[in-house]
């Protein structure tokens, strides 16, 4: 027993209602507190036994459980800091106490650092989670989410028809390893954009088309848009932004939830505007396409000046998802640089690209 640790107390035995002056004191070891009332004998109580009844900086009131409720007052300031320190359960009932017994103030203060931590949680770590969910999430959602698109199945003009074949040609002499989920749909239209859907089609505005010169360009735009399906870029973002619901249906385990939210909101894939870090990741692989390829990285570089010029005219599709900075020409410049590769002559491509060039026109 640690005799330093004693103070005077008054102990309420359960039966009578008169107090009794005792000593008390402490064992940190064994975990009990000894009492000692006058006329009777000492009484041990097992830490485990009491809670606090009430708490303040020099009053403490003890309650032990059973039918017979005892009460220990004790008033000393040093022997109650004495008490909460040594007893290892009572550290949560003293927080509690203090809670209670403060000011509106504070309690106020509180619930806005709780709502601050909610919005944090809600605003920043939900939705990352929601982006790392992907990889939980089969490839055969992609398939799924892909062919909902609005406009998926459309047919298009004979034209168009031929424009199509001819640019899956050339996507598959540009990369042959290219599974067959890769494949390209015309949208005859004047604007400046192109975009993939998660299940691997790569959706190209003729508009765009009309302002390459150089197979190259194409090459570098196809690879481009290649790297963000292998990286599950549009999938990533769409989480991202149904984060809340993306969560609750991974929680309950509902496919069927899952697959519906994603179809319904299938329309916004058009509209993902990528983020710097994912259009990165998208050049950096690009550019290794290319390298594999042995197809020379200008061509890449000659797009997206060509776009980074459109948009001083206008904000043509593929700028607003895809913004083109001179930053952004510049880290390619210098990985090319870093890491120059041999560049081999490409005559089916230039071939394929001179027929894409004359059903345009």
């Amino acid at each position: 027993m640690d005799d330093k640790v004693k103070t005077a107390a008054r102990y309420f035995n359960g039966v009578s209602a008169r107090p009794f002056e005792s000593l008390c004191s402490l064992s940190e070891a064994s975990q009990v507190l000894v009492l000692e009332p006058e006329g009777e004998a000492p009484l041990t109580f097992s830490f485990r036994q009491l809670h606090i009844n009430h708490l303040e900086k020099e009053v403490l009131v003890l309650a032990s459980d059973g039918p017979n409720r005892r009460i220990i007052e004790i008033r000393n300031a040093p022997f109650i800091a004495a008490y909460l320190r040594v007893n290892r359960r009572t550290r949560w009932q003293s927080w509690r106490h203090w809670f209670v017994q403060t000011g509106t103030g504070v309690h106020l203060l509180l619930a806005l650092a709780i709502l601050a931590f909610c919005a944090v949680l809600y605003f920043f770590a939900v939705p990352a989670l929601a982006e790392k969910a992907v990889d939980f999430i089969p490839r055969s959602v992609d398939e799924k989410l892909g062919a909902s698109f609005p406009g998926a199945t459309a047919e298009t003009e004979e034209g168009d028809s031929l424009l199509r074949l001819e640019l899956n040609r050339f996507l598959r002499r540009m990369a042959p390893e290219l599974d067959s989920r890769y494949r390209i749909t015309v949208i005859n239209e004047e604007q400046v954009n192109a975009f993939a859907l998660p299940d691997g089609r790569i959706m190209v505005y003729s508009g765009i088309l009309k302002k390459m010169h150089a197979p190259g360009e194409l090459a570098g735009l196809l690879a481009h848009e290649v790297a963000h399906v292998e990286h599950r870029h549009s999938m990533r973002l769409l989480c991202r932004n149904l984060s809340g619901y993306l969560l609750l249906t991974l929680v309950l385990n509902d496919v069927n939830g899952l697959l519906t939210l994603f179809a319904d909101n299938a329309q916004r894939l058009q509209q993902l505007r990528y983020s710097r870090n994912f259009e990165r990741e998208a050049d950096l692989s690009g550019l290794a396409l290319l390298r594999k390829q042995q197809i020379g990285p200008e061509g890449m570089l000659s797009l997206f000046r060509i776009l980074q010029k459109e948009e001083g005219l206008q904000v043509p599709g593929w700028m607003s998802t895809h913004p083109v900075s001179a930053e952004r020409i510049q880290y390619l410049q210098e990985k090319i640089r870093e890491k120059p590769y041999p560049v081999k002559q490409h005559p089916d491509l230039e071939d394929s690209f001179k027929r894409i060039r004359q059903i345009l026109n």
